[in-house]
Parts: structure tokens; C-alpha cells; sequence
């Protein structure tokens, strides 16, 4: 049975493809994002990296049935709109700065796994992997078994010659070489997307947790509205991202001191840390060092003298994860009423 993503739910899940990327994307040198650009895929990403100018033109399917080269050659004949020139593949081998990357849901199959990264993805081409000439074929007998689909208009009766005219002319190295730059991550979910996105903003821009559901619905309207636009949203993503900064608790220029990793392990197993000693030997900082190690983790932290206050906010009934800074509760270092 085909579980395929159709209608808002297609849109969700490929909205939320396009923040990872962005995520992923938004600190390199004059990043853009483009969503369903005209002539291009789902999204479109291009930044300054390494001095050149890279672009990753994203293709998203939501559905979870597992699939090999016959999906992945009606991916690559993907024409833009009205169009029978131009098809993804096209684009890709004539530019060696461009990435094609299929963003799937479903398995891939063996044949297929030479294309997926190992581990986490970096944006780079497949660097130790070696592709054939065999290999080249496979998949140019697939597209052509898909332009043979082609029937019912004029439009597809001239992308069908197209297709069959480029395939027949097409240089199987430069075909090789292409393959280093397509890029397939199978198997993704919603709850996969919604960690690595955690993750990222946790340590980038120190969002609780109890705050990332509205991060991210402020970061999908963002989407929505570039895909009306179909124009570069990357200024209104990281505006939308910088709109509620939470402030970092870390002391500035903090010199370790080598012990935070023990403090670190009291207060994971004790839930509770205390710092004494004499005035202005740093115990301040090192807890706001601490605490700002699990802004990082995700946890809403209030730093007070006020114990009543400390006691309000760690009871309020919710969900988060919360972590009080105490500093100097009982006025020993400040002037009290």
C-alpha cells in the first residue's frame, strides 16, 4: 500500500523540510532560501561556501513506501512548470556547483545506498564514493522507462523527446561526476525533523523547550508566505528566529576552570548544586557558566537572589524544563533592604 503525503500534510512536512535546511544553511556567507521557485524544485538554497558559490535544490516526497531508481528517475526528469527543457537532472550536470537532494520518507532500496550520507550531512559531495559507468546506464534506462509514462498532451509528447534526445547525448562521465553531487536522505519523519530542529535552536538561539512549538509555527508561516512570493525569505527566517531573544546567562570570557564537569555531574544526579567560599573568587561565573550549559539543553533558566521567586517559578505547572540560578540569596556580596 502507498501511504503517500497529500494536500496541507504534504505542505507541512515539506515546510518543515525547508527550516532544517535553513537552519542548517542560515550562517554561511549570503545564504538564501527560495521556496518552489519558478523553474526549480520544492526549495532552493544557495550560499557562499568555501569561496564559491553553492546551490541545493531540494525535492521532498512525504510518502513512506520504499523505493529505488524508478522513483529517482521520475525525480530527476522533473521539468519546471510548462516547461520541456531544462529537467532536474539537466541541471545538474551542466552546473558542478549545483546539489540536487531528495528529501524521502520511504527506504530507499540497495541500489540506491551509494547516494545516502553516512551520518549527518554536511552539505558536501560524496567525497569516497566511486560511481560506475554501469551505474550511469541503470539510471538513464530508468529515465527512459519513465519518459515512456509521458503520454496525454503536447507538453509531455515534447518532454518525452526531450528527455530520450538528452539520455542519448549525454556524456556518461560528466553523468558520473554528477552523482557525486546527488544526495538522497531517506527515512525522515516529522519527530526526526523536530529534533535535529531542537537541537539547532536550543544551541544557536537558547529556545526552551516549552517555547519550540511556537518557534517553529512562526517559522512555518514564514514558508507559506515565501511560497506565495516565490522570492529569497532567508531575511525574514533568521528575523523570525532573532524576534524573542532569550539572553545567555554565560559570563563573558570565562576561563574554565576545570572542575565544571564534576559540578556538572552533582547537579545532574543531585538536582541541586551549592557553591560556597569567599567573596569574588568566581563563584558566580562558574555557575552562570552551568546554567547557560543547559540553556544550550533546552531548559528555561531564571537567575535571581529572590528564593521566593525561585520557588515560583521552579513550581509554576508546566511542562519545560526549568533551572534556577541563585546568586548570593542571602546578601553577602550585595547590599540588602
Amino acid at each position: 500500500m502507498s501511504i503517500a503525503t497529500i494536500g496541507p500534510a504534504k505542505y507541512d512536512f515539506q515546510d518543515f523540510v525547508c527550516i532544517k535546511f535553513a537552519l542548517d544553511f542560515y550562517k554561511f556567507e549570503h545564504a538564501t532560501l527560495i521556496v518552489e521557485g519558478e523553474g526549480a524544485e520544492d526549495a532552493e538554497i544557495s550560499a557562499d561556501i568555501d569561496g564559491t558559490r553553492i546551490v541545493y535544490e531540494i525535492q521532498v516526497k512525504g510518502s513512506e513506501e520504499h523505493f529505488g531508481l524508478p522513483l529517482l528517475a521520475e525525480c530527476l526528469s522533473h521539468f519546471p512548470a510548462h516547461e520541456a527543457t531544462h529537467f532536474f537532472l539537466e541541471r545538474l550536470v551542466n552546473d558542478p556547483n549545483r546539489f540536487a537532494v531528495m528529501v524521502m520518507s520511504g527506504r530507499a532500496n540497495d541500489s540506491l545506498q551509494k547516494f545516502i550520507p553516512r551520518g549527518n550531512w554536511g552539505g558536501k559531495e560524496h567525497s569516497t564514493i566511486y560511481f560506475t559507468l554501469q551505474e550511469a546506464e541503470l539510471l538513464i534506462d530508468a529515465m527512459r522507462s519513465h519518459a515512456e509514462s509521458l503520454k496525454g498532451s503536447d507538453l509531455k509528447t515534447e518532454r518525452k523527446k526531450y528527455l530520450n534526445d538528452y539520455l542519448t547525448g549525454i556524456d556518461r562521465k560528466s553523468l558520473t561526476a554528477a552523482f557525486k553531487r546527488l544526495i538522497i536522505i531517506d527515512g525522515i519523519k516529522d519527530t526526526d525533523l523536530s529534533e535535529a530542529c531542537r537541537q539547532i535552536l536550543r544551541s544557536d538561539f537558547l529556545v526552551p523547550d516549552d517555547l519550540f512549538d511556537a518557534q517553529i509555527n512562526g517559522l512555518r508561516s514564514v514558508m507559506k508566505t515565501g511560497r506565495s512570493s516565490q522570492q529569497n525569505i532567508m531575511a525574514e527566517f533568521i528575523a523570525k528566529l532573532q524576534e524573542n531573544p532569550v539572553e545567555s546567562v554565560r559570563p563573558r570570557k570565562y576561563a574554565l576552570r576545570g572542575d565544571e564537569d564534576n559540578y556538572l555531574g552533582i547537579l545532574k544526579n543531585q538536582h541541586a548544586l551549592l557553591l560556597s567560599g569567599k567573596p569574588r573568587v568566581g563563584k558566580s561565573s562558574v555557575a552562570r557558566w552551568i546554567a547557560a550549559s543547559y540553556q544550550k539543553q533546552g531548559y528555561r533558566v531564571l537567575r535571581t537572589q529572590d528564593a521566593d521567586a525561585a520557588e515560583r517559578f521552579l513550581l509554576d505547572p508546566v511542562s519545560s524544563h526549568r533551572l534556577v540560578l541563585i546568586d548570593d540569596p542571602l546578601g553577602g556580596a550585595h547590599p540588602t533592604n
